[in-house]
């Protein structure tokens, strides 16, 4: 059986699919570590690094693995003393496995820092040496943060950054279209190839589409597709090691781990099922039961967006809150963050680009920009008509209202 074989199913998903995989880079977006924990679990870990390093002091690690040093040098006593209260509150845990898997994300996620042996910030993207860890003010916030629901909205911000926006694509989907799941399946099938560049590469819109046209595949269908793809993804002896080989089941525990460990403790989200999980919003908080904030509010204000700017739909264009709804850090922010002045209709090309771009600002003429609030990521330059269209009479109302929401804490 070969991957060329799967396209007697006749469905143009599938046929995506088959295409996509045969690519070496068909996992998409790598987000998360596979070591399974939740977010009691981050705080605890968070909050005993306070105890052997508060108020963001450093704290000297391990820089090579026990097996290869097992020798304890003075410097890596307290965090050696870490890791056994780590593993006495968790049940589980390893000198090795915090430095190298849990720190890793929580660097990622921004509620600690990693420094090399001169002290200095290491990028948490790049294989680097790390001698050192700190809690981030955000670490600190969280720990000091007492009040349930607003803990749960901090981490929702944090994470969306950590996962490149997936958040912010899940609530654009189950809140603007009529699918009002999406299966762990789908999601590495699809949501993995949003903005992710590559020759499979999709917009949320397209995504929505396949994922419409993989559901008419009937349940018998779909399973056993996936049982084909288990059989044919599998990894064998002699396989070079990494993301070239082709192992269905570790990709989809890469997936799994990022709705148990880290989408189903967002105030956002609920999970439903065992083998088939499927996450949907969520019904706890009252947040998309509220009047104010119905299911369908978001394609009001978008509608707004349309008639407010007098411009029509366009083919590769797409909406984007210029201030993520996931960055919410109440409510009554949600609330604000959901509105038509929260929104900019850009090319899908700009659109892919934009990582932590949330400040508006005026570029030539009628152009605009989309700058980084911490300065890391290139500036977004968005062409009036080629990259953006709005109404310039509008232009001074969406600067103020992008500054005010900036000024939210």
């Amino acid at each position: 059986m070969t991957l060329d074989s799967l396209k007697n199913f006749n469905n143009k998903a599938v046929d995506y699919l088959v295409n996509r995989l045969k690519t070496p880079e068909y996992r998409g977006q790598h987000l998360v570590q596979h070591y399974r924990y939740d977010f009691n679990i981050i705080y605890k870990v968070l909050k005993l690094l306070n105890e052997y390093a508060p108020n963001k002091n450093l704290l000297a690690i391990r820089t090579t693995d026990l097996k290869k040093r097992p020798i304890l040098i003075p410097e890596w006593k307290d965090y050696t003393l870490l890791c056994k209260k780590v593993k006495t509150e968790i049940g589980k845990n390893t000198e090795d496995a915090l430095r190298k898997l849990i720190f890793v994300d929580l660097k990622r996620i921004g509620f600690i820092n990693t420094y090399n042996r001169k002290r200095e910030q290491n990028d948490p993207y790049l294989k680097r040496i790390n001698a050192f860890v700190s809690l981030t003010d955000d670490g600190l916030k969280l720990l000091k943060c007492k009040d349930e629901l607003e803990r749960s909205f901090l981490i929702g911000k944090n994470v969306d950054i950590f996962l490149n926006n997936c958040i912010e694509n899940l609530l654009y989907i189950l809140r603007n279209s009529e699918l009002q799941y999406i299966d762990i399946y789908e999601y590495i099938f699809f949501m993995t190839a949003i903005n992710f560049e590559s020759s499979f590469e999709l917009t949320i819109d397209q995504a929505i589409e396949l994922i419409k046209e993989y559901r008419k595949l009937s349940r018998i269908q779909r399973k056993a597709l996936i049982n084909q793809l288990r059989s044919i993804m599998i990894t064998k002896k002699g396989d070079i090691k990494g993301f070239d080989r082709r192992d269905f089941d570790n990709w989809k525990n890469e997936a799994q781990s990022l709705f148990n460990n880290f989408l189903k403790n967002t105030i956002y989200f609920q999970l439903t099922g065992t083998n088939y999980i499927k996450i949907m919003l969520s019904n706890k908080k009252g947040l998309f039961n509220d009047k104010d904030i119905i299911l369908d509010r978001s394609s009001q204000e978008r509608q707004l967006y349309m008639k407010n700017h007098k411009i029509n739909k366009k083919d590769g264009f797409e909406l984007h809150h210029i201030i993520p709804l996931a960055w919410a850090t109440n409510l009554e922010h949600f609330k604000l963050l959901d509105n038509w002045k929260n929104m900019i209709y850009i090319d899908a090309y700009s659109h892919r680009q934009i990582k932590q771009q949330i400040i508006l600002e005026s570029g030539k003429d009628r152009d605009l920009k989309l700058l980084d609030y911490l300065g890391r990521n290139k500036e977004i330059y968005l062409k009036n008509i080629e990259n953006v269209l709005y109404n310039y009479n509008n232009k001074i109302t969406m600067l103020d209202k992008n500054k005010k929401l900036r000024e939210i804490k």
